[in-house]
Formats: structure tokens, C-alpha cells, sequence
């Protein structure tokens, strides 16, 4: 039997005894996962009584459904189905032993299961439901079966055009005087190759400048919904756009996402773009700028610090906190500040810090061997070198300059701090 199938029986027992014995079913999460459950189990008609979840902010109601602490919801159904709805599964042990100590009697880990309905029943990814079964089973491996080679996050610049002009941007938005927007069939290729490194991709993020901007959003989710080994597809805004109805189509067919970077009152249209995705069963989510939490990225200049110091600066940056990857231009490199500094030119070109797909056909050795040692890269960057790093000082995130732009990037300045 394939995974598929294994997918489809093991989810079909669920729902057949759930419906006949008219069982209360609580789901543990109010997150994406747990959205993922609620809407699979909508689909087969089997009725969730409650949430739960460990993050007081959450409590309340979700989809007309209570969200309460565990211990409560323990307590108010003990006979019922508890389903934590984690997506990383090495999560789920101390989940399950929350529960198993709070006095829940039926706990069971269907996430494999739900997330192939999801976008084999719910929605229709168009790799088809083999191809979608086989990297669902490299993301959830059997015990004792050979751990895949995962993919760290990577998020894809599709446009460099923005509608916000922020200060400090991590994008350098105010700095780039001709932004560039990337034809689908070059995102698609690009990201595809990418992939082709790996066993197995967790998401994309399709990020910006704004990526709502970008004229053929539902050619790039088509495009990329076929790639087989890929699951998650995310688009990060700012909150400022509504995309039409076509391209909102477009992403509910194939399961994409929406993610928010909220800028508070400069992320204008969140309500109605939330209010469009809900009509379409898409999930959003949000990330909540609060404080003093965005580094400044200025002045951009060679600091000359010793080898040691920079190795020091990587580690603490990405190596320990930012295991991440980024694609622009054809282009994979391993920092923001990297991939956007040389391809704005503020800083030089410095080969060794990125990987040049377009050099590469899809699923050639020499592209798979340079994306896993990039993306597993110890030692610092040339880039490192000029980063602010720990010097920088944090600032308000989103504060909006002036719309002129520079006619010029900024140029390189000379060393002036005493570094050596």
C-alpha cells in the first residue's frame, strides 16, 4: 500500500468511528496546524467541541468554538479525542504527555494524515496526491527509517517593489531606486532547482517589497504547487493590499498562506484582506511588531574585524538563530543583509556567499552538493564583514520615509570606526 492510501484509511477510521460513536473531539493548538484540523474535519463532517491551547491570548472563541487552557478542557470533556495538531512531530511527545497527565484518555497524532486531506481533499495541490503523500512521508519519517535531508526555512524575493517605504528596512527598500519585479517562470525554475537539493522542503515564503504587487501571483502558486517535494507556500505582506479575487482563488486552490507583518497603523487593509481570505478558507497569520525590535542597517561599511570576530558574528546571527536561506535573481544566498546588499550593490560581489542556480539544470549533482553546503555553512560570510551586527541599534519597526528614492545607491563608506 503507498502512502496515499495509507493517508486515506487511516483518516476514513477515524472519521467513521467518530461519527458513529458520536464522540467529543477537542483539538489541542489553535495555530496553523490546528486550522489545518478544524477545516479537514469540517470537510467530513465530523464536529470539533472545543480548543485548546497554552496561550492565554488565544482563549476565547475560534470558528464559534471555545479555545480554554488544557486542564479545563480535560476536565469539561474527559471522554473526549484529543488531537494535537503540532506540526513539527517532535513536538508532539511532551504534547501527549501534558495531556496524558492532565487526565485525557484518548490522545492520537493524525497531523499526516490531515495535512495530505488538506491538500488532496480540502484544497488540490497540483503536484498530485502521490507526489504530495511521498514528501508528507519524508517530513513525518516512520521510526527507525533513514532521516531525510530537510530543507532549512527559505523565503523567495519575487519583487523588490513595495508600497511602503520603511526606514531600516531589511529589504533596503528605500535604497533601491530601479526595483525589480521577477517573471514567474523565473521564480518557479529557481525555486524548483532549490528544492531539487533537498529530500524535502517544509515552505516557501514568497516575500517582497510587497509581494502582492507582483503582476502573475497565480502563474507563481500554479508554478510552484507542482513542485513535488515542496508542502507549505506562504506569502509575507505587509498588509497594505487585497489581492483580487482571481489570485485569491488561485491560493485557496492550491492550500497557500497568508502571512502579515503588521505595521500597525501603516498596514492599512489587514481587516479586509483577512476578511477576504476567511471567504476563501485561507489561512492567515500574523507577526506583531511590538517596541524597539528592528535593527537599523546603517552604516553599511568593510568593519575589517579579525576572522575570529566575524566567525563570532555569524554564529550568533544565522549558524544559532537564523538557519535560513534566501532566493532573489536566481541568486541563494544565506543572510537578508547578503542577498540584498550585493544585489543592490552596496556592498561588492562576493561569490563565495551565495550560489548561483541559474548556472544549473534542475537536479544537477554539483547544484545539489553547493545548496547543502551553503545551507549548512559553519564559517562566516564575506558579508559578515560588513554588517552592522551587534553594533547596530534597534528602532520602531515600519517607520515610513519620504517616497523620493535614492537616484543612487549609497555609496560604500570608508572604515572611520577604529576597527582593525
Amino acid at each position: 500500500m503507498n502512502h496515499a492510501d495509507v493517508y486515506r484509511d487511516e483518516l476514513a477510521r477515524f472519521v467513521a468511528e467518530m461519527r458513529a460513536s458520536q464522540r467529543r473531539v477537542v483539538v489541542v493548538g489553535a495555530g496553523r496546524g490546528g486550522w489545518y484540523t478544524a477545516k479537514v474535519l469540517a470537510h467530513f463532517q465530523v464536529p470539533v467541541d472545543a480548543w485548546t491551547d497554552s496561550n492565554p491570548k488565544k482563549h476565547g472563541m475560534l470558528f464559534d468554538i471555545p479555545v480554554m487552557p488544557m486542564a479545563q478542557a480535560v476536565e469539561r470533556f474527559p471522554d473526549a479525542c484529543f488531537l494535537p495538531s503540532v506540526l513539527d512531530a517532535a513536538n508532539y511527545p511532551p504534547v501527549a504527555g501534558t495531556l496524558d497527565a492532565a487526565g485525557a484518555r484518548d490522545i492520537r497524532y493524525l497531523m499526516p494524515d490531515i495535512l495530505f486531506s488538506y491538500f488532496s481533499d480540502v484544497t488540490r495541490r497540483a503536484c498530485g496526491p502521490e507526489a504530495l503523500a511521498k514528501t508528507i512521508a519524508r517530513l513525518y519519517p516512520e521510526p527507525g527509517s533513514p532521516a531525510p535531508c530537510r530543507s532549512p526555512s527559505v523565503s523567495y524575493v519575487i519583487t523588490q517593489k513595495c508600497t511602503l517605504n520603511c526606514q531600516d528596512c531589511g529589504a533596503f527598500v528605500p535604497d533601491n531606486a530601479k526595483p525589480v519585479t521577477y517573471p514567474a517562470s523565473r521564480i518557479v525554475d529557481d525555486i524548483a532547482k532549490y528544492c531539487s537539493a533537498f529530500d524535502v522542503v517544509h515552505h516557501i515564503a514568497l516575500q517582497g517589497g510587497e509581494p502582492f504587487m507582483h503582476k502573475e501571483i497565480e502563474e507563481i502558486v500554479e508554478g510552484v504547487s507542482k513542485i513535488p517535494n515542496l508542502l507549505f507556500i506562504d506569502f509575507v505582506t505587509n498588509g497594505t493590499l487585497v489581492p483580487k479575487a482571481s489570485v485569491l482563488d488561485a491560493m485557496q486552490r492550491h492550500g497557500a498562506c497568508v502571512i502579515v507583518s503588521d505595521y500597525g497603523p501603516y498596514s492599512s487593509k489587514i481587516a479586509q484582506l483577512a476578511e477576504a481570505c476567511a471567504g476563501r478558507q485561507i489561512f492567515v497569520d500574523y507577526y506583531r511588531y511590538q517596541g524597539n525590535d528592528w535593527g537599523m542597517q546603517t552604516p553599511i561599511y568593510p568593519r575589517k574585524r579579525s576572522p575570529e570576530k566575524n566567525a563570532e558574528v555569524f554564529t550568533n546571527c544565522i549558524a544559532n538563530t537564523m538557519i535560513c536561506c534566501q532566493i532573489m535573481n536566481g541568486k541563494v544566498h544565506r543572510c537578508t543583509f547578503s542577498n540584498f546588499t550585493q544585489e543592490l550593490k552596496l556592498i561588492p560581489e562576493l561569490p563565495g556567499d551565495f550560489v548561483d542556480v541559474g548556472k544549473y539544470q534542475t537536479g544537477c549533482a554539483e547544484l545539489t552538493a553547493e545548496i547543502r553546503a551553503l545551507a549548512n555553512r559553519k564559517s562566516a560570510l564575506s558579508a559578515c564583514d560588513f554588517c552592522p551586527a551587534d553594533n547596530r541599534n534597534f528602532v520602531p519597526a515600519g517607520i515610513q520615509l519620504p517616497k523620493s528614492k535614492r537616484k543612487q545607491p549609497r555609496p560604500i563608506q570608508p572604515v572611520n570606526d577604529g576597527c582593525s
